[in-house]
């Protein structure tokens, strides 16, 4: 930031961010003329490009399917195997 009275550069001297707001306070002084500045800084909210963000969109949303969906064949191989297990362990043998 450069200074009102003689556009020299600024440095920060304190800053405080408000708790109830998204603003951020600061104290500024300017290394030339040693002028005092207090400035109130808010971010801006930033333009999002639609096609970017559907496209990441689609992605995570195919990749949580993907993964439902192998989740859901290992929960039925581990019933298959378990079902198996039961059947040897619990299976007598006839003499």
């Amino acid at each position: 930031m450069n200074c009102p009275s003689c556009a020299g550069t600024m440095s920060i001297i304190a800053n405080r961010a408000r708790k109830l707001q998204p603003v951020v306070w600061r104290r500024r002084r300017c290394v030339q003329c040693s002028k005092v500045v207090t400035t109130y800084e808010t971010i801006e909210a930033q333009e999002q490009r639609p096609g970017v963000l559907g496209e990441l969109d689609l992605a995570m949303a195919t990749f949580v399917q993907t993964v439902e969906q192998l989740r859901g064949q290992l929960s039925v191989e581990a019933q298959i195997v378990a079902s198996e297990e039961e059947g040897y362990n619990g299976h007598q043998s006839i003499q």
